[in-house]
């Protein structure tokens, strides 16, 4: 039997979130356009008191300018699109938590918020 998550177990979530490093597999090409790719079902966020469990699909894109003897090499993001899908919140019990619509926007831009992309 799956339960719901409180309002003061959200809170807790949210003030203890940690920081959620992806790093990107990248294509670059010849002309300076670079892309950079990260898609997994099921990334797993390890919280103080549960485990999150989502789709995250993140795409950054930019720009490198080329080396010359004056100057060096040089990334310019062009716009960086994270997208998170179903969440799982997964307590050490190990039975699923309900969350509620507002409680996934929540969680959600929690999560976007907390990316830092390496």
């Amino acid at each position: 039997m799956k339960s719901k998550l409180t309002n003061q177990q959200l809170n807790h979530l949210i003030k203890t979130f940690p920081a959620v490093e992806i790093e990107l597999e990248w294509d670059y090409s010849d002309e300076g356009n670079d892309e950079g790719l990260y898609q997994k079902k099921d990334h797993l966020i390890e919280c103080e008191e549960f485990n999150i469990k989502t789709d995250l699909f993140i795409k950054e894109e930019g720009e490198t300018t080329p080396a010359t003897h004056l100057q060096r090499s040089e990334y310019n993001r062009n716009s960086l699109d994270i997208q998170v899908g179903t969440i799982k919140i997964i307590p050490d019990d190990g039975l699923d938590i309900n969350i509620s619509p507002d409680q996934y926007e929540v969680i959600k831009n929690k999560i976007i918020t907390e990316i830092k992309v390496l």
